[in-house]
């Protein structure tokens, strides 16, 4: 079981600092030369977090930096399911890829929960791409 903390960032309190973390290095897993430059620009962007009773969204400001970006790309990454009280993959999420650039990170809740649970109850699980 991971548990997470609030993490201050840039005087903003993200409440999903360490779980974004930890799904991140997760969604972008692998040795590609594409997730490589994901992971650099994820390290170097400002992220700004949006919550509501269902899930979260955080943006992403990547630097116009030519050297890590991907040459004119959009898709998205989903292969992280999180599972809450022995319920698998009642939570999960989706990272989105536009033109060559991380986009936002999205966790969301599927049917099974109505809101979104504490941090610390989740139990993430993924697939490597």
């Amino acid at each position: 079981m991971y548990h997470f903390n609030s993490q201050k960032k840039e005087g903003i309190i993200m409440i999903h600092y360490k779980l974004m973390k930890e799904v991140m290095n997760m969604l972008l897993d692998g040795d590609s030369e594409e997730l490589k430059k994901l992971k650099k620009q994820f390290i170097n962007s400002k992220k700004i977090e949006e919550n509501s009773s269902v899930g979260f969204y955080i943006n992403f400001e990547v630097k116009d930096d030519e050297i890590y970006k991907i040459e004119n790309k959009t898709f998205q990454l989903g292969n992280v399911y999180g599972s809450v009280d022995g319920q698998y993959a009642s939570v999960g999420f989706i990272l989105f890829v536009k033109n060559g650039k991380l986009l936002m990170l999205e966790g969301y809740t599927n049917g099974s929960i109505e809101e979104w649970p504490d941090d610390e109850k989740i139990i993430l699980t993924y697939k490597k791409i």
